[in-house]
């Protein structure tokens, strides 16, 4: 008797740590914080990536990153949840980059972020399986496995 995984496999961790790198760029400054700049600056100066910080890089940079994250949620849709991770995280990218350099809004930034996530949380959800031995009839109306007879 087969069993129902309620986890998420290694394949849909990888799909859900895809839009991780678009997430973190969007964190990223512009270079508009006194306070914050500092620290943006140790961090990113010790990893080799100082060069982040200017916008003439980093536009180009999360242009990548977030067509990279709607490669991977367009990947395969068919066979997973169709469309609509695809859209949502269109949604959240178009909020990204509008947030970030056309207004330079960190709430736009952030909720792109957190729908981007979303999407890619929704893209690699498991479906539920249906019951072994079901009929499609059976599946419709919600009898799982169940005899039709009395």
């Amino acid at each position: 008797m087969p069993r129902s995984r309620a986890g998420l496999s290694g394949r849909a961790v990888l799909r859900l740590l895809a839009v991780l790198p678009s997430i973190v760029g969007a964190a990223l400054p512009v270079g508009l914080c006194p306070a914050c700049w500092p620290a943006y600056a140790a961090v990113l100066g010790s990893l080799g990536l100082g060069f982040l910080l200017d916008r003439a890089y980093l536009a180009p940079v999360m242009l990548v990153a977030l067509v990279l994250s709607l490669l991977a949620l367009g990947y395969g849709a068919g066979t997973r949840r169709g469309h609509g991770p695809l859209g949502l995280g269109v949604v959240g990218a178009a909020a990204i980059l509008v947030g970030k350099f056309l207004l330079d809004w960190n709430p736009a930034v952030y909720g792109g972020a957190a729908i981007l996530f979303g999407a890619a949380v929704w893209n690699v959800w498991p479906r539920k399986v249906a019951a072994v031995g079901a009929c499609p009839a059976c599946q419709k109306a919600g009898r799982g496995g169940e005899s039709t007879r009395a």
